[in-house]
Order: C-alpha cells, then sequence, then structure tokens
C-alpha cells in the first residue's frame, strides 16, 4: 500500500478544524441551514431518548458479555 502523504500515520485521520467546518455544506433533512440552525438540531436529537426491544437471546448474550445481572 502506497502511503499518503494527507494521512501520515495512516491510523490516524486529518484533524478537523474550524476551516473545514465553515467550509461544510450543512444540511438538516434536505434543506440547507445556517451554522446556528444545524447547531440546533444536533443539540435536539441528542437529547432524544431511543427506545429499544431487545429479545431474549439477545437480552441474555448482553447480560454475559457485560457480566452484569442489571441488564
Amino acid at each position: 500500500m502506497k502511503p499518503n502523504p494527507s494521512f501520515p500515520d495512516s491510523d490516524d485521520p486529518p484533524e478537523f478544524t474550524l476551516e473545514d467546518m465553515k467550509k461544510a455544506r450543512l444540511r438538516v433533512g434536505l434543506k440547507d441551514v445556517s451554522l446556528e440552525e444545524w447547531q440546533a438540531s444536533v443539540r435536539k436529537r441528542l437529547n432524544e431518548s431511543v427506545n429499544l426491544k431487545l429479545n431474549g437471546k439477545l437480552l441474555k448474550m448482553s447480560k454475559l458479555n457485560s457480566g452484569s445481572a442489571l441488564l
């Protein structure tokens, strides 16, 4: 595999800078939005809860892998 000058160490991606963010096309759904609108949308989604339904086999496997009886 040829070395890539953009990635000095292939395990480390390049840093994402504020300048990169300024060049980004911000969208919510399919609509272009301002940075402020995008940030508000991200904050709203981070505060949403998620409900999961696990079947018995998955729940048992999860308990065994975590070592926790609380699951």
